[in-house]
């Protein structure tokens, strides 16, 4: 077999592995949303499930709590957490925070929010807290920090499965 057969032979099988692949991810994503889906006494109102369908999170809108999952092998193993549990919520880039969001910037923000403009005035303002924004993304994701002594930090990565190194 000459230079173009076995050029031939390794581009079937790149495209075989990436389609096996590509189904491994879509099951595993699947397999997440139906357990946040099946989830007793949980309602998921929002599912976010990461790109390579290992981490998602959950919010149930009616009870304001959040549940994160883990799968691993074939289990997963997930949490639900009361809202006064999140410390703060990171968005992030290549391991950057771009934006951040803790609880103490939301109570302040709530509270002169609330002072002037009453209810509305209070949810806009504890939504508020300080963030920083960029232009260019490579690698995107969600950080929470929960009051949760087992795992108190969780990421769930929604673009780019891989940590990206920098050059020195």
């Amino acid at each position: 077999m000459g230079f173009l057969g076995w050029l031939v032979v390794g581009g079937i099988a790149g495209a075989v592995i990436a389609i096996a692949i590509a189904i491994n991810t879509s099951a595993r994503r699947e397999r997440l949303q139906s357990h946040f889906r099946e989830k007793a006494n949980f309602t998921a109102t929002h599912i976010f499930v990461g790109a390579d369908g290992v981490t998602g999170i959950a919010v149930d809108s009616t009870s304001m709590r959040i549940c994160v999952a883990l799968q691993s092998g074939g289990s997963i193993a997930s949490s639900i957490h009361e809202p006064e549990k999140l410390i703060s919520c990171e968005v992030f880039e290549d391991g950057c925070v771009i934006t951040k969001t803790s609880r103490m910037s939301q109570i302040g923000g709530a509270a002169v929010g609330g002072l002037a403009f009453g209810g509305v005035g209070a949810l806009i303002g504890g939504l508020s807290g300080k963030t920083r924004g960029t232009e260019k993304i490579n690698r995107l994701g969600i950080r929470l920090i929960i009051d949760e002594p087992t795992q108190p930090v969780f990421e769930v990565q929604f673009l780019g499965t891989r940590p990206q190194r920098r050059a020195a």
